[in-house]
């Protein structure tokens, strides 16, 4: 599952203070930025930012 969001790092933040775990960090693309997490029961989930 991918979420599409305005800004990615301040999702990220949100996640992680909610208990989420980073699988795999911001990782920049040519029209996009993405990253993978994993929350407190153990769904993994990615983050989605288009440029």
């Amino acid at each position: 599952m991918q979420i599409e969001v305005g800004d990615i790092d301040e999702a990220i933040r949100q996640s992680i203070e909610n208990g989420a775990q980073i699988v795999r960090g911001k990782m920049e693309f040519d029209d996009f930025y993405l990253a993978y997490l994993v929350d407190p029961v153990g769904i993994s989930f990615g983050l989605i930012q288009y440029k």
